[in-house]
């Protein structure tokens, strides 16, 4: 655990970061030989870093989503077997007043493919779009695509698709 790697007083460090039993046991071992676990830190390292990275692209998701203008919507997440915060991070979401409803479900990782499996067995609402790990949604992006559906659906349309657009709205994909 983080206080436990905090204890061997070898290194500090800062924020959150889980490691495996095999881990802490081996930096215990690493530190009482006096042995240098520089590599090892590194790894740690890349952990901590890839832990940030993720909590401030989950936040920035998040806020595009508290920002639509139109809040008739599900957000479903499905973590493909994340090892950082994410499931403290979104049960403190799920705990406020976001004008939508959050669902979580956590899964063993067994890559992007089953994660989407994942999904489309838990989706009860007519249209759903997948948000990526490093995605968000453009403002006004809901009414947008509801508009749409209004226009089209019993028209013979199954959905609709649209490229893809950084968020200063250049198109990327």
């Amino acid at each position: 655990t983080f206080e436990e790697i905090n204890s061997m007083g070898r290194k500090t460090f800062t924020g959150k970061v889980e490691l495996t039993a095999q881990e802490v046991s081996f930096l215990k071992e690493q530190a009482k030989r006096g042995i240098s676990a520089a590599a090892v830190i590194s790894d740690l390292k890349k952990k901590l870093e890839a832990s940030r990275q993720d909590a401030r692209i989950w936040k920035e998701r998040y806020e595009s989503l508290l920002a639509q203008d139109c809040k008739d919507f599900v957000w479903l997440i499905v973590d493909d077997g994340s090892s950082d915060n994410t499931a403290d991070l979104v049960r403190s979401w799920q705990e406020k007043d976001n004008g939508f409803e959050i669902r979580y479900i956590y899964k063993e990782n067994g890559g992007m493919h089953t994660a989407h499996n994942t999904a489309y067995e838990n989706i009860d609402t007519e249209l759903n779009t997948c948000i990526d790990s490093d995605d968000c949604m453009a403002p006004g992006a809901v009414r947008k695509i509801l508009a749409k559906w209004e226009q089209v659906k019993g028209q013979g349309y199954a959905g609709l698709i649209a490229l893809d657009a950084d968020m200063d709205g250049k198109i990327i994909g």
